[in-house]
């Protein structure tokens, strides 16, 4: 029971730097930055964090799991991308619920599958209720109250795919002994490659905005990147995947009532429903 108090602890510091860390995005979003210069911008900044870090903090470090960190990369370039692209044609009213509990579902199906974790049924029942929620998040009204609400689903659910697949791969490292700065070095020293030649190659939207505007955000999000994800590998290394992504999934909390009162954006009965059926799901999963 030792570890409980320090896992827990971890997850929850995650949930405030991962929470003001997406709002971040939608703020970039908002503005139109391009999501490929925004995200190589963010991923710069975490590196160099993560480099002071081990300046600090060094293990050992193997090529298994320099490769773990590198394939962490390189689907953490495509997932925040896709993250981005979502954000920038829903609301995250929509876009935090929904990618909230997909999440969730995926890493813990994929926990089942390839890391010997069982289910009990409390758990399926928080499983089901979590699938119920984009029943109560999407009706016939919210696809004209957003840009385009068929291309904001389909890249959340590729940005859940591409980052739930990561968090498996980080688990792994992370129950293997990796060094946590080190791991988050090498995954965004990769993501800045992956982002980087996107931006060259002019994908995505345009910054048509001062540069300085996207390195100012960028380097704030950065920041709370790097604390978010030091936060929940430390969390995996002390205590069950599942609950800590249970407890740091409840970080879209933060996105949305930032956006509420800062955007103005939509807000209803039926949303506050799903978001909390969606926390309670989350609860009953851990």
């Amino acid at each position: 029971m030792d570890f409980i108090p320090l896992s827990y602890a971890f997850a929850l510091a995650s949930v405030i730097f991962a929470g003001l860390f997406s709002f971040l995005l939608k703020v970039g979003a908002e503005r139109s930055h391009g999501s490929a210069a925004l995200n190589t911008v963010i991923s710069l900044v975490s590196l160099a964090c993560s480099l002071i870090g081990m300046l600090f903090i060094h293990e050992p470090f193997g090529w298994a799991l320099l490769a773990l960190a590198f394939v962490n990369g390189f689907m953490y370039i495509f997932g925040s991308i896709a993250r981005s692209e979502a954000l920038s044609n829903i609301d995250a009213t929509l876009f935090f619920p929904l990618y909230k509990v997909t999440g969730p579902i995926l890493v813990l199906t994929l926990a089942v599958a390839f890391l010997g974790e069982r289910l009990t049924t409390v758990q399926w029942l928080g499983f089901f209720l979590a699938v119920a929620v984009p029943v109560l998040l999407i009706d016939k009204l919210e696809s004209s109250r957003q840009k385009n609400l068929g291309k904001g689903i389909r890249f959340l659910l590729l940005s859940t795919a591409m980052i739930g697949g990561g968090t498996i791969l980080s688990k792994l490292a992370m129950d293997r002994g990796a060094d946590v700065f080190t791991f988050a070095a090498v995954a965004y020293f990769i993501t800045i490659l992956g982002t980087g030649a996107m931006h060259v190659r002019g994908n995505g939207t345009g910054v048509p905005g001062s540069w300085r505007d996207v390195v100012f955000i960028g380097t704030l999000a950065g920041v709370f990147q790097f604390l978010g994800f030091i936060a929940i590998l430390y969390a995996y290394q002390t205590g069950p995947m599942g609950i800590a992504y249970a407890i740091n999934s409840t970080y879209i909390l933060i996105p949305i009532v930032l956006s509420i009162w800062y955007y103005g954006e939509h807000w209803n009965v039926r949303k506050a429903a799903a978001i909390a059926l969606s926390v309670l799901a989350v609860v009953l999963l851990k």
